[in-house]
């Protein structure tokens, strides 16, 4: 169904509005960052966090060299308040079911996969010009800082999206489910503005299942392939609407959440 479902559609119509932000337990998380030693950093905020600004937080450690605390605050809000989040997290960056500290060879996988996310959705300087130009209209009438993008030429397309998947799936990664693989490359590629054109989705449960609830769209968890075929279709559902795939993604998250269809975990 290449056609706009019509509840989605209804959304498309209407001016973005982004998810609400995600909540998460520090101390919950805060029992693991002690475990495995100081390199697993928590994000500094309180009980919940949005995407904008997970975004940042992620850019800023990863402009700083710290990919541990970058791959930490991603994963906050990836898995918000799941009772296993923080043991997801720890067993990635351990490298094993039992994790007592980060290893070497985790981190540079990881790295590996945001210099693949970030070569392969590089912004154009006439996507980034537009950008500009649209998030100063936007906040001179109405003073939000959330905008819509242009979504065509220079976003990012299901081959880029495929590269990066594929890149990191490489790793053999332990414990590295897809919603966390895909937030990492989600985080990594948005280069602190999570809704840009060059910024790839987010691919978890609740969004899988609606898509093959109202969009007629199974995706296998996991494989590249399928989720280029994911990119490529927000790409053209959001095209006429002016929006870029993040953005229609997060509006499928207002449909799941507003149905009580979502994961509690």
């Amino acid at each position: 169904m290449t056609t706009v479902p019509v509840s989605l559609h209804a959304l498309l119509t209407t001016p973005f509005t982004p998810a609400p932000p995600v909540r998460w337990r520090r101390a919950h998380w805060q029992q693991w960052a002690d475990r495995m030693g100081p390199d697993f950093r928590l994000p500094d905020v309180d009980h919940e966090v949005d995407r904008q600004d997970a975004a940042a937080l992620v850019h800023d450690e990863l402009e700083r060299g710290r990919t541990v605390p970058a791959f930490v605050a991603a994963m906050v809000w990836a898995y918000g308040p799941a009772n296993d989040g923080p043991y997801r997290t720890a067993t990635v960056l351990g490298g094993r079911r039992r994790p007592t500290a980060v290893q070497p060879e985790v981190v540079a996988a990881l790295e590996d996969a945001v210099g693949t996310a970030r070569d392969v959705t590089a912004p154009t300087a006439s996507v980034q010009a537009a950008t500009a130009r649209t998030a100063g209209a936007a906040s001179a009438a109405t003073g939000s800082a959330v905008r819509s993008t242009p979504a065509g030429h220079g976003g990012v397309a299901g081959d880029a999206a495929r590269s990066a998947h594929r890149r990191i799936v490489e790793h053999r990664l332990h414990g590295l489910a897809p919603a966390g693989l895909t937030a990492w490359l989600h985080f990594a590629s948005a280069r602190r503005d999570p809704y840009a054109p060059h910024a790839v989705p987010v691919l978890d449960d609740d969004v899988r299942g609606w898509l093959a609830r109202d969009a007629d769209l199974p995706l296998r968890d996991g494989h590249p392939d399928d989720y280029g075929r994911y990119v490529d279709r927000l790409v053209t559902w959001g095209r006429p609407f002016g929006r870029t795939p993040v953005q229609v993604e997060s509006s499928v998250r207002t449909l799941v959440a507003s149905a009580g269809t979502g994961s509690d975990s």
